[in-house]
């Protein structure tokens, strides 16, 4: 009479056969966040990734493309990953490692990778110091500039009159990034004033 085999032992097989698996699809170029997945199933512990294979490079970026539906966050740093979110033109993210065109970034709480193709690096730029609200104090006949860029060098965007409110989520040198009006770019704040 044969015994049956107790649950702990089948168990421990399946554990075995899973991380059987799991190494064979790592052989075959499947990422390691699979193998963490099938090993926290059966109660192991999952495999963390806290480093992300690139060059690390620790700068912002600013997505500079007007492409309609908005720039692709992806799971990896390919255009055949799948694709997490759509980020819109003007959006602002910090990318901590590059591995060839593609930026590692968490942005609007997805973590993934944008090709940095359609964005340009911002320099110096500070979430922390100088944001908040803005009125434009300067008068103008033709209004202040919103520019795609923090400088004077970028294409203007939209002009906005003396006494328009804006909000300032970063800065870079003497220049704000912004959202107003519709249009999300960066104003000289030298022709505003902090609304207190």
């Amino acid at each position: 009479m044969k015994k049956k085999k107790s649950f702990h032992r089948l168990s421990g097989e399946l554990c075995c056969l899973c991380l059987v698996l799991g190494f064979a699809m790592n052989s075959f170029g499947a990422t390691e966040r699979y193998i963490g997945s099938i090993g926290g199933v059966f109660g192991l512990p999952e495999k963390k990734q806290d480093t992300v294979a690139g060059i690390s490079v620790n700068k912002w970026y600013m997505i500079s493309s007007t492409y309609e539906e908005g720039i692709a966050v992806r799971i990896g740093p390919s255009a055949e990953e799948e694709l997490l979110i759509r980020i819109p033109y003007g959006t602002l993210f910090f990318v901590d490692v590059k591995d060839g065109v593609w930026g590692h970034t968490t942005v609007k709480g997805y973590t993934g990778w944008i090709h940095l193709d359609y964005a340009k690096e911002i320099n110096s730029l500070d979430t922390k110091t100088g944001t908040g609200w803005y009125q434009i104090s300067y008068k103008d006949e033709d209004g202040i500039a919103v520019r795609t860029g923090p400088s004077a060098e970028e294409e203007l965007l939209i002009r906005i009159p003396y006494g328009t409110n804006f909000y300032v989520d970063a800065v870079s040198g003497i220049w704000g990034h912004t959202t107003v009006n519709g249009y999300t770019g960066w104003v000289h704040l030298d022709y505003a004033e902090e609304v207190r």
